[in-house]
């Protein structure tokens, strides 16, 4: 009895990766107004594959809902920067790591008065040379 239980978790332990491998693998979210926090709606999600270089360009585009959702976004595992603008004014960005086999979900806020990015792995290359930018760190 003990040897069929040793075989069926040793035959489980080796199937999880295979599962995992047909799993999405990707992105979702909301995008919500930082006072508020009431969903943006039709706010421009740009999600950019790390690390970021000279000429950065989206790896996929999408705008949020009528809930401040956006989802269906599939991707290679990796590291991202997920920006989003609302009102064509307002940007703010985190970073998210992305694990085969499992939908990463942020929460991106927005604020009138200041520009976020929060995350791991947030670097200077989010930076515009000659700009300034307020850094964050959120516990």
């Amino acid at each position: 009895m003990k040897a069929l239980a040793l075989i069926l978790g040793i035959l489980a332990f080796a199937l999880v990766p295979a599962l995992a491998q047909n799993q999405p693998t990707g992105i979702d979210g909301y995008v919500l107004n930082a006072e508020t926090h009431k969903p943006l709606v039709n706010a421009q999600v740009a999600i950019f594959r790390m690390p970021l270089g000279n000429a950065a360009t989206a790896v996929s585009t999408i705008s949020t809902n009528k809930h401040g959702f956006f989802s269906n976004v599939l991707l290679e595992p990796g590291r991202y920067v997920v920006t989003a603008t609302a009102n064509g004014e307002r940007t703010a960005c985190q970073t998210s790591d992305i694990f085969r086999g499992a939908i990463a979900r942020v929460k991106i806020e927005m604020s009138r008065d200041h520009e976020y990015c929060i995350g791991k792995g947030v670097t200077s290359s989010l930076v515009v040379p000659g700009q300034t930018s307020d850094v964050y760190i959120i516990h």
